[in-house]
């Protein structure tokens, strides 16, 4: 046989096998890749099962919020109503107000001129004593 230099050489093909792969070692690793294709399989299904119960849950918290909004609305509605009526409750309270104001300014006037007409009063009957007693007519009561 003829070698060049750039030929290889049965001691040089014998270490190319401790660095490339043989059939046996591809195996292996086929192996190992399908059992890992295994795991992650098994690893989706988990994932899944628990990602449909997340999905329910979720789904179950919307309902609920939807209806939590629903409420407020209505609420909403209500104090709306409230602010309208209470509204109108300070506009009478305010009327009933200056009435009562005016009202009680005429108490006042009606009792000072009670006290006067009291005063004259007394002093009428003290008139009408001392001329009863000037005349002697005896007054009865």
């Amino acid at each position: 046989m003829v070698y060049f230099s750039a030929m290889l050489t049965d001691k040089d093909i014998a270490r190319l096998g401790e660095f490339v792969a043989t059939k046996e070692d591809i195996a292996g690793v086929n192996k190992r890749i399908d059992g890992l294709n295994d795991e992650v399989s098994k690893l989706d299904e988990r994932l899944t099962g628990r990602i449909d119960g997340l999905d329910e849950c979720l789904t179950g918290i919307d309902t609920r919020i939807s209806g939590v909004e629903l409420g407020l609305v209505h609420m909403q509605g209500q104090l709306a109503e409230t602010n309208e009526r209470i509204s109108g409750l300070d506009e009478k309270l305010d009327r009933h107000l200056v009435l009562l104001d005016k009202l009680v300014e005429k108490v006042d006037a009606m009792r000072l001129e009670y006290a006067a007409v009291s005063t004259q009063l007394s002093r009428h009957e003290e008139w009408i004593k001392k001329l009863a007693e000037k005349a002697g007519v005896a007054l009865e009561y």
